[in-house]
Formats: C-alpha cells, structure tokens, sequence
C-alpha cells in the first residue's frame, strides 16, 4: 500500500506502515505515518467522523463482511491446502483423538483460569 498526503508517503513493508517525504526520502515516525492514513481515510469520508463509535463498529463490520465475500480475492495457499487435507485423512483414520467443540471449550477456559 502507498499513499501521498501533503507530500509524505505511508507505505506498508512487511506489515508495518513507515512514512517518509517523498521529496527527501526522510524517514518520519511510524506514529505520525499512521496519523496520516488515518486522516487521508477520514478526510475523504467525513460523515464516518460523525458516527458513534457502535456505527463505527457495524460500518467496519459490513465492509469486512463484503470484502471477506469474494472468495476470489483471498484463494487458498497451497501449503495450508496440504496442512489440512493431512490434517482431515489423520482425523478419518483416527478418530477417537479428535475432540469435541465443547472439550476444546473447556479446556482453554481452563487455561485462561490458571
């Protein structure tokens, strides 16, 4: 991702956004990088300012929602393909090592207590 506000750039690189000026390749707070997408975003839609925080939420959500929907866009990696066909013909030949929804509840409630 790059974007240009008031001639500085925010790229993202490995997950992290970085800023720098674009004229000077001068590298500026991450902090400050973010600030400025930020404000790129809520500049060119004001109204999203103006909602309360639950619309906000719900707004975040409906777009996930649409974006996560077209399947196309997020294929399937092939190594993950692997791990789970693997981990299904594990599951079809031994099935009495798989545990239930409920157990699996469990026992991460457990954890989390301790």
């Amino acid at each position: 991702m790059r974007a240009v506000f008031e001639g500085r750039a925010v790229c993202g690189s490995g997950g992290q956004l970085q800023g720098w000026d674009a004229s000077q390749e001068n590298r500026i707070p991450k902090q400050q990088a973010v600030c400025y997408f930020r404000r790129m975003i809520l500049e060119t839609l004001p109204v999203v300012q103006q909602l309360s925080a639950d619309d906000k939420i719900r707004l975040w959500e409906e777009l996930w929602d649409q974006i996560a929907a077209d399947e196309s866009r997020w294929p399937a990696r092939e190594d993950h393909l692997a791990l789970l066909n693997e981990r299904l013909e594990h599951y079809r030949a031994h099935p009495e090592t798989a545990s239930t929804w409920e157990d699996v509840q469990r026992r991460f409630e457990e954890s989390r207590r301790r």
